[in-house]
């Protein structure tokens, strides 16, 4: 069945309206974080011989669209960056209305994958397609693979032109830039190993241009934004095949049944819950149930038991090991931080302590993060209810109480109080990083664990005078008390330019070293 232009145009023009109409010279990234191909089984060293084919190939390559991913997202470029593009044949011919059906073998399957490119951006005046291959890292030795940058980059030419197709086909006016990106071959190494003419090595982005931010800067510089505003399109028919292109990216397939437009798909909630679904199916933290993550440490009987996680990597292990009075978990969406929180919880309520109390505060409402905690904790007090455990969840709007009668409130629920106390504290609104300060400086009294969820929504207004009082305060904190932190730091870009962040990060690690020296 053809599909409507009018009616992807029109869903299209939803979706930038929604997600991606912004002032501010920043990429929107959809989805908002990579989106998971493969599963991360095999060891970094683990790239060269026999073996490097299947899943273990399909790995590094992804890593590879990563750092393409990352070069992109921080360019101070107004654009849309779309990740992972994929069209069937069924949208090609719908696209163009000079295709003839009858000469057509491929319309025999018309729901078969036509093309696919790993990058298609959507600059101010023109269509930007980027196509990531890996090739082994050649340093000195040719050792027998030089054919692979050839035979990679004549892939990559292959499926940006399928994808440059589509794009003409709505509308052959459209202008269309290609390159393919090798972001593990070094410039100075690799470059004699493309036996390409000249002009087709300018299309190639290699390591040194992808690793530095500034480097990538001037490439895009003058390889796109110079050439986007020497050519372009008039703008109302660029605008529809943006529009037409961001509804074929957003498209969702559900068996024989037409495909739909599926907005959400940009949204960040859409990502994460995407990720925690790859959580799930073994993808990132559990055992692989392709194979053995080959740096996978079992999760101890606890968060087994109520979380249903029987494994954690490396990272998330030793976090959950720590015994510093002050961690701070950072990560991006789906990296296992609410886990490995929740499982220090479980760890805490298990261990032969009496009258453990433990306040988890939550900065995003009610959401993904929660359910963890509302899951788990109320079976695990329910298996202790001979020790008169307590468990109790509480919303409430900042606008409407101030930090000290919260503060007031918490030690009301705390004191006096026999057996294990858990307290989860829903905080609604716009919460700025004065309330919080506020909220921490009241709370050093108690004798308590402490768990903040999600201060990434409160770094977005902060100033470089109130981060110091912040940290200051949690240092005080964690005086009586220990403390753990998580922040999506991928979430915060939303809010903090990366100065800001490193800012933070410095302070951060400027009162950790105090507090280890005192």
């Amino acid at each position: 069945m053809k599909l409507d232009l009018d009616y992807l145009a029109r869903e299209g023009g939803e979706i930038f309206r929604t997600y991606c109409s912004t002032a501010d010279p920043i990429p929107v990234m959809l989805p908002r974080a990579p989106q998971q191909k493969f599963p991360d089984i095999f060891p970094e060293e683990d790239r060269l011989g026999a073996s490097f084919v299947g899943p273990r190939a399909g790995q590094t390559s992804y890593e590879a669209e990563v750092l393409v991913y990352r070069a992109l997202e921080s360019l101070d470029e107004n654009i849309i960056v779309l990740h992972s593009f994929k069209y069937t044949h069924n949208l090609y011919r719908s696209c163009d209305d000079n295709h003839e059906r009858k000469r057509c073998t491929r319309c025999k399957t018309p729901n078969d994958i036509e093309g696919e490119c790993d990058f298609l951006i959507v600059c101010k005046n023109c269509f930007v397609i980027i196509e990531v291959k890996y090739a082994p890292p050649f340093e000195s030795e040719d050792n027998g693979l030089s054919g692979v940058c050839d035979k990679s980059f004549r892939d990559s030419l292959d499926q940006s032109k399928r994808m440059e197709s589509l794009i003409k086909a709505i509308d052959e006016g459209a202008h269309v830039l290609r390159f393919s990106a090798f972001p593990t071959c070094s410039l100075i190494h690799c470059r004699d190993r493309f036996h390409v003419p000249e002009a087709k090595i300018q299309k190639i982005i290699f390591k040194e241009q992808i690793e530095e931010k500034e480097n990538f800067s001037e490439w895009w510089k003058h390889n796109v934004r110079k050439n986007s505003f020497i050519n372009g399109m008039p703008s109302e028919e660029f605008v529809r095949v943006r529009d037409i292109l961001l509804a074929i990216w957003a498209l969702e397939y559900r068996g024989k049944k037409s495909p739909e437009v599926n907005k959400t798909k940009c949204s960040l909630e859409w990502t994460i819950t995407k990720i925690d679904e790859e959580l799930s199916n073994g993808q990132i933290t559990f055992l692989s149930k392709g194979g053995l993550n080959l740096t996978a440490i079992e999760a101890p009987e606890g968060m087994k038991k109520y979380l249903k996680v029987s494994y954690l990597n490396e990272q998330q292990n030793r976090a959950l090991k720590s015994k510093e009075k002050l961690l701070w978990i950072s990560g991006p969406a789906g990296s296992g931080k609410t886990i490995v929180m929740c499982g220090k919880v479980i760890e805490l309520l298990e261990t032969p302590v009496e009258d453990q109390k433990v306040v988890i505060f939550k900065f995003t409402g009610k959401g993904n993060n929660s359910k963890s905690y509302q899951t788990a904790l109320p079976a695990l007090l329910a298996d202790q209810s001979e020790m008169g455990c307590k468990y109790e969840v509480s919303e409430f709007d900042r606008k409407q109480i101030a930090p000290s009668k919260l503060c007031h409130d918490l030690a009301r629920k705390l004191e006096n109080k026999d057996g294990n106390i858990v307290l989860i504290v829903e905080l609604k609104g716009t919460i700025r990083i004065r309330w919080v300060t506020a909220l921490i400086s009241g709370l050093t009294m108690q004798q308590c664990h402490f768990f903040f969820e999600d201060v990434q929504s409160v770094l977005g207004y902060q100033l470089t005078d109130s981060s110091t009082k912040f940290m200051s305060a949690l240092e005080k904190l964690c005086i009586n008390n220990s403390v753990w932190i998580s922040c999506d730091i991928a979430q915060s870009w939303d809010f903090l330019r990366g100065n800001d962040i490193s800012l933070l990060v410095d302070l951060l690690s400027g009162f950790l070293r105090a507090s280890m020296l005192n």
